[in-house]
This record gives C-alpha cells, sequence and structure tokens, in this order.
C-alpha cells in the first residue's frame, strides 16, 4: 500500500505568540504523535509591529526586526525536530491596508526581506507574492471580523479552520469558497493550533512528501492533495 503523506498547513506557536500556549518542540511530539509528515509554522506576521499583547512576545522596532525574529525561530524550531518531521516555512500575515488574515506560502526569508510587505495595497501584495512563485490565502474567510474582498486578490481560501471561533462558518467558507473562486482558486485547511488541548483534526494528503515550502507551492498549485478533516462529512466527501 502507498504511503499517504499528513502535512498542516496552518499552526502557531509559543516562542512568538502568547496566544499560542505550546513551544515548537512541544507542538512537533503532539504532531508526531498525531502521524503527521509536515507542520507549516504559520506564526503571526502583523503590521503591528509595536508588538500587540495578544500576537507578539516582544516589540519590533522595524520590518526587518520582525521578519528576522519570525524566520529563526522557525530555523530553531527545525533543528529541533532533527529530521523526525518535515517544518516547513510560513506566516499569517496582516497588512495595513485590511484587517483580514492571510497564510502565505512559499516565501523565503530573503524575499520578505526584500520589500515591505506591510506597506502594500492588496493588489500589490498579491502581484507581488505571485512574481516570487508564492501563494496567498486567505484565512478562515467567514470568520467574525474578516471581510470579502475580490476573489482576484487571492489565490484561495482556508475552506476549515479548527479554531473554535472559525468552526462554525467554515461549511459556509466552503461554498463561499467555490462560488466566489469559480470552482479555481486552492482550497487549503487547518487545524489554526495555539493550545495543548485543541484537537489536531485537519490535514491535507499527499501521495509524495511536502519537505519544504517549494514543495508545499507546487502542490497546491498542482491540485495533487487531499482535503482531510475529521467529521467534516461535506468537506470529505467532495474531495
Amino acid at each position: 500500500m502507498k504511503r499517504i503523506y499528513k502535512t498542516e498547513l496552518h499552526c502557531h506557536t509559543s516562542e512568538v505568540s502568547p496566544c499560542a500556549h505550546m513551544t515548537g518542540a512541544e507542538t512537533i511530539e503532539k504532531y508526531l504523535a498525531a502521524g503527521y509528515t509536515s507542520i507549516v509554522i504559520t506564526n503571526h506576521f502583523d503590521a503591528c509591529r509595536v508588538g500587540a499583547p495578544h500576537t507578539y512576545k516582544v516589540r519590533y522596532d522595524t520590518y526587518e526586526e520582525q521578519v528576522r525574529r519570525h524566520f529563526e525561530v522557525i530555523r530553531q524550531i527545525r533543528e529541533t525536530a532533527n529530521g523526525r518531521i518535515n517544518i516547513i516555512d510560513g506566516f499569517e500575515m496582516s497588512t495595513c491596508h485590511s484587517g483580514n488574515d492571510y497564510l502565505v506560502f512559499g516565501m523565503t526569508e530573503e524575499e520578505a526581506l526584500s520589500k515591505d510587505l506591510f506597506s502594500m495595497s492588496m493588489k500589490e501584495l498579491r502581484c507581488h507574492i505571485n512574481s516570487l512563485g508564492c501563494l496567498i490565502i486567505q484565512a478562515h474567510p467567514m470568520r467574525q471580523g474578516m471581510s470579502i474582498i475580490d476573489p482576484d486578490l487571492v489565490d484561495g481560501y482556508e475552506v476549515y479552520n479548527g479554531d473554535l471561533e472559525a468552526m462554525k462558518y467554515n461549511e459556509v467558507a466552503y461554498h463561499f469558497a467555490l462560488v466566489a473562486g469559480d470552482g479555481k482558486k486552492i482550497l487549503t485547511v487547518g487545524n489554526d493550533h495555539h493550545l495543548k488541548e485543541e484537537p489536531l483534526r485537519a490535514a491535507i494528503l499527499t501521495e509524495e512528501p511536502i519537505r519544504d515550502s517549494k514543495e508545499l507551492v507546487t502542490i497546491l498549485k498542482s491540485g495533487a492533495y487531499r482535503l482531510y478533516v475529521k467529521d467534516a462529512d461535506y468537506l470529505n466527501d467532495a474531495n
């Protein structure tokens, strides 16, 4: 029987954000026990550089400081994993122009440093991200406080989010994404993991391992993956 690889696309750790109550080391062990083979670390990456209490433990005076810290934490988590599970670069960002949250996949530290992403309009941001071969996905698009934007400004939508507040809107988000994206947008799922007691219900399943952010982007663009969420029949039946 061919092996199936299990990847988390939305995970936070406490090294960056106090809203996450598990360290990278603790997170690794939890995901290994649940059979995951890869975790995309999508810690918060926000335009509020003064360090909002719910978002950051430390203050960042410059954009570069924030970028450097973000990727350094992921490197540390990768070293802790020591090859037992793939740790992949990502981030969940907001900008000066939008209160929404967006998952960005495929961007390197050098690429993130090349321009101030926070100062861009959403149109400029998507154009820049795509020019680098990366993807921007609207996270939990139906969660309270989020707003609907022009579908041309994103590459896809997160149609299941494991956050307790977002879960009641997940099925609506799925059907919204199908209509808004005209069936052509990338769809993702994620646990939005923050807490020890949170169950791990969501993953993308692939027949090939996802070892780094570029492989992740290739898989998402190709559609060579299956969405899986435990007890979400509306999603699993559609795959």
